[in-house]
């Protein structure tokens, strides 16, 4: 609204300029302005022309405020799970997020994620500040530079902690370059190309790190996904430069979804099903919830059912049937949780 007064204003006294400054006729407080006459009845003086495009800059940048205020929101989620097979450790906690995020200036946001963690059964007691990292933008590229989290080809090969800095570049084809640290590897280098279209996504990725141990992998993925409605099917390949004791390096998962989840929506409900084969080095850190991790790699099957009970709180039901691809032995996980967003 201000703007549109402003641009009146500009328009009334650019009139009133014509008539008020003509000669004989000059205006209060200042001398005629020569230059108006008849045949240019819409000059403005220069000092007026200033004062107005100073208004309107004003205005522009009023519009163009950052907002300092900084935003807390949360979770708290407790887990249960139970554990059959070669594996038959069970574990019971509380995990508890408190996020802040706050504007650098108009381009930058700071984000931190404070942690704690409760045992109930086999599972950790501590406190710490997982996540402390800024956002930004350069051009049509987004930047992320300190400890943020990482979803790595779809969590088949990491879903955890990173340290260094990731940068993802938007247009016809999305690109990301990343390069630092994990939780279970250092000189992490990521490379990746994404196409997306309506209702499908292809995208190809090149991972390259070095393990504890000092040795070096590299591991090369496909992945597409399709959807239609609520409904999704995808499927990835992955290889590893280096191979297990089976000479195995070459896997994949196949997946299906349905549901569309929204954690403010009651009702809304997701399920999945998922089918691996992956050897050992296919991967650092698994994002299941099954004992494939435990593994020296893994083949078999997870399904789950996550349902909003009632606004902001989430429960959900997994299992998971998986075989060592090295010893054969098998293990069953049946996961659940309750997680309430603030």
């Amino acid at each position: 609204m201000r703007k549109i007064f402003i641009v009146a204003l500009v328009m009334s006294i650019a009139t009133g300029a014509a008539t008020a400054s003509q000669p004989g006729n000059p205006g209060e407080g200042y001398a005629a302005d020569p230059a108006v006459t008849a045949d240019n009845p819409g000059y403005i003086a220069p000092w007026l022309y200033t004062a107005l495009i100073d208004e309107l800059m004003a205005v522009g940048q009023a519009g163009r405020q950052v907002d300092h205020k900084l935003k807390v929101d949360g979770e708290v989620r407790y887990h249960y799970s139970s554990n059959n097979g070669f594996w038959r450790q069970d574990a019971s906690g509380l995990r508890v997020y408190l996020a802040l995020n706050g504007a650098i200036d108009r381009n930058w946001r700071v984000y931190g994620r404070l942690e704690g963690k409760k045992k109930l059964l086999n599972y950790s007691n501590d406190v710490e500040l997982s996540r402390l990292y800024a956002v930004g933008k350069l051009g049509r590229s987004t930047i992320q530079a300190g400890s943020f989290g990482y979803l790595m080809a779809e969590g088949n090969i990491y879903d955890s902690g990173f340290d260094g800095i990731r940068a993802d570049y938007s247009g016809p084809l999305h690109y990301t370059l990343s390069y630092g640290k994990t939780n279970a590897s250092a000189n992490t280098a990521v490379a990746a190309l994404r196409l997306e279209d309506f209702d499908y996504e292809l995208e190809a990725g090149i991972y390259h790190y070095q393990a504890a141990g000092g040795w070096k992998n590299t591991i090369k993925t496909l992945g597409a996904n399709y959807n239609f409605s609520n409904f999704g099917v995808g499927a990835m390949v992955l290889d590893s430069v280096r191979k297990d004791v089976k000479g195995n390096g070459s896997g994949y998962v196949a997946a299906l979804n349905y549901g569309d989840l929204k954690s403010w929506r009651p009702g809304t409900y997701k399920i999945f099903a998922k089918y691996y084969n992956q050897p050992q080095y296919t991967y650092l850190a698994h994002g299941m919830n099954g004992a494939g991790g435990r593994m020296q790699g893994f083949k078999g099957y997870g399904l789950g059912l996550n349902h909003t009970v009632v606004e902001n709180l989430v429960a959900g039901i997994e299992y998971y049937d998986l075989a060592d691809k090295v010893t054969g032995r098998r293990g069953q996980t049946w996961w659940g949780q309750l997680t309430h967003y603030f």
